[in-house]
């Protein structure tokens, strides 16, 4: 899984070849600096989204996922109010 700034990408990998197996992607919203904010509830409805899409390509189920990697954008920062939201 790589969360960047402009998608979510999800790749499923044999697990003995690492061959590619499945993959999918969806969009964050847009965002324009200065401020460049997102709402990662939209983050994790773009994870769902591709982990969903690419578990279709591979014609697989969750319960055959063994192992999972996460890379994410550099220098993200995520905020929690009062409510850790």
């Amino acid at each position: 899984m790589d969360s960047s700034t402009q998608s979510c990408k999800v790749e499923l990998r044999g697990l003995r070849d690492g061959r590619l197996v499945g993959s999918g992607s969806a969009p964050h919203p847009p965002a324009s600096p200065p401020a460049s904010e997102q709402a990662p509830d939209a983050w994790w409805q773009a994870l769902l989204l591709a982990f969903s899409a690419a578990m279709c390509d591979a014609g697989a189920a969750p319960g055959d996922v063994s192992a999972i990697s996460v890379a994410a954008q550099c220098h993200g920062l995520v905020v929690l109010d009062a409510d850790d939201r």
